[in-house]
């Protein structure tokens, strides 16, 4: 029993009649659209997580705000790596960058797309929600283009919001590995994602790596991860803006992040110590600027 059926039961018991206790408690019922205590339900899971966020209005702090202007301000064409830890506020600021973009194309009259990128099916749909609900639901039901690839679509411009794997099949197929593979199907490819004049990489340690474990979460389309920047940069326009946000944390190996800048495995100790200096960061919202 739920909870409003164990109260018209104690309220019938005090004399109060089946229809009065039907009239006044249905409307809460209704109104809530699901029975209490929880049925553990995926339908009653995802209405609770809806209504929480229509009752909720994200903002952003003094620190990530700057950082959010920061990187909207941004001249194009250009490349920015954001590195914060984990809780940093690094996908709401992404996902805010996107759906400003969208606002400002509409303004502007222009219809590049925008592209939101993650590394798993889970954070992909997550982003996708956060997207639609910053657009006050102004964007109409996402579009699903493939598994791992959506399009939400407002006013003739749309946003794309995919997996790594799912952009690398888009693009590439599902076979093509080498480089000059990957280059002749991205020149026959004939879809729409493409044109891209804004990129937003959340989680870019996960999605510039490879992990070998299929049934991991991960980047798995690509034997070598060289080829997810090949695809992306396929992707883009001449005068886009790519923002990819890091977390040096998670790299395990110790090594430096290599997009962007790349340093090569045959560098030399100076011309490892030039790149190292253009990793001058903001002090408060870090981020490289290639």
């Amino acid at each position: 029993y739920s909870l409003l059926d164990q109260l018209g039961k104690s309220l019938v018991l005090l004399g109060v009649s089946e229809a009065t206790v039907k009239a006044e408690l249905d409307p809460y019922r209704d109104g809530m659209g699901r029975r209490m205590p929880a049925r553990s339900t995926l339908a009653e899971a995802l209405q609770y997580e809806q209504e929480g966020r229509e009752g909720m209005l994200k903002l952003m702090t003094t620190e990530q705000r700057a950082g959010f202007r920061l990187l909207r301000e941004a001249a194009r064409p250009s490349t920015h790596l954001i590195e914060a830890p984990a809780g940093s506020g690094k996908t709401l600021i992404a996902v805010k960058l996107v759906a400003d973009n969208l606002r400002d194309q509409l303004s502007l009259g222009s219809d590049c797309p925008a592209l939101l990128l993650a590394h798993t099916r889970g954070l992909q749909k997550h982003l996708l929600c956060e997207l639609k609900d910053e657009l006050l639901s102004n964007a109409s039901e996402a579009e699903e283009l493939r598994p791992g690839l959506a399009a939400l679509r407002m006013d003739g411009l749309v946003a794309f919001v995919a997996t790594v794997d799912a952009l690398g099949v888009e693009c590439a197929g599902e076979t093509a590995q080498a480089e000059a593979e990957v280059a002749a199907a991205l020149l026959a490819y004939g879809g729409e994602v493409r044109g891209v004049g804004l990129a937003v990489v959340d989680e870019g340690h996960h999605v510039f790596a490879r992990q070998p474990n299929a049934a991991l979460s991960g980047q798995t389309r690509f034997a070598d991860a060289a080829r997810v920047r090949q695809v992306l940069a396929a992707c883009l326009a001449p005068k886009h803006k790519l923002l990819i946000f890091h977390d040096h944390s998670y790299q395990r190996d110790g090594a430096l992040p290599s997009y962007p800048p790349y340093i090569p495995p045959d560098a030399t100790g100076e011309q490892k110590l030039a790149l190292l200096r253009q990793l001058k960061r903001h002090p408060r919202f870090l981020t490289t600027v290639v």
